[in-house]
């Protein structure tokens, strides 16, 4: 029986309009605040401040008046000593934890869907920027892209699961466990190139 590609899975969602696309626009290049938007209505949905220090990733979600949330809606922790992220979505923490030094990806227990247990990995291939999120059927929830990101539009996020398109804590987890993902990618990339170069150069 022939298999169906997770770019075949989307694609059947966005050829059925089931599918929302957010921005991730960086305020400058110095990738320190960023909105991220709706693609069709340019909406904003939230705004994200990065940092050096614990939380690196401070997420507010944007109300009516497109003024940020006073209370954060959740944020990310990034440890030295360890590969496991931790996340504080409305007061709730839990942590996304590698699948391993042999296996691609995340995982982490949704406090949204009773601790069903979510996966974040490459959509082709290990280490891929293209990272698709799959429920504990195997079915994708959300993708996101961060490989041609520019120097102020970092990349998009696409929701492909109903329960995660409207505003709402199911979306927040997305977007947020989205937004650490890339994080964690890009600073590996970086420092695999970084690595890559120096060894190239003999240094």
């Amino acid at each position: 029986m022939a298999t169906t590609s997770m770019e075949e899975l989307f694609q059947s969602e966005f050829d059925g309009g089931q599918t929302r696309s957010l921005i991730v626009q960086f305020d400058n290049w110095k990738w320190r605040n960023a909105t991220i938007l709706d693609a069709n209505t340019k909406t904003v949905l939230y705004r994200l401040a990065c940092h050096m220090r614990k939380p690196q990733l401070i997420m507010h979600s944007v109300l009516e008046n497109e003024n940020p949330a006073t209370d954060p809606t959740g944020d990310a922790s990034f440890h030295s000593l360890s590969s496991r992220i931790t996340i504080r979505l409305h007061g709730q923490d839990f942590d996304l934890t590698s699948r391993g030094m042999w296996k691609d990806g995340y995982t982490y227990a949704s406090p949204t869907r009773n601790g069903e247990k979510m996966t974040w990995k490459g959509e082709k291939r290990q280490f891929d920027l293209n990272i698709v999120c799959l429920d504990e059927k195997a079915l994708p929830v959300a993708r996101t892209s961060f490989a041609s990101w520019s120097m102020t539009k970092a990349g998009i996020i696409e929701l492909a699961d109903k329960n995660v398109m409207n505003e709402g804590p199911e979306r927040d987890e997305i977007v947020l466990t989205a937004l650490a993902m890339a994080q964690q990618r890009l600073t590996g990339y970086v420092s695999a190139t970084s690595a890559a170069g120096v060894a190239a150069s003999g240094v």
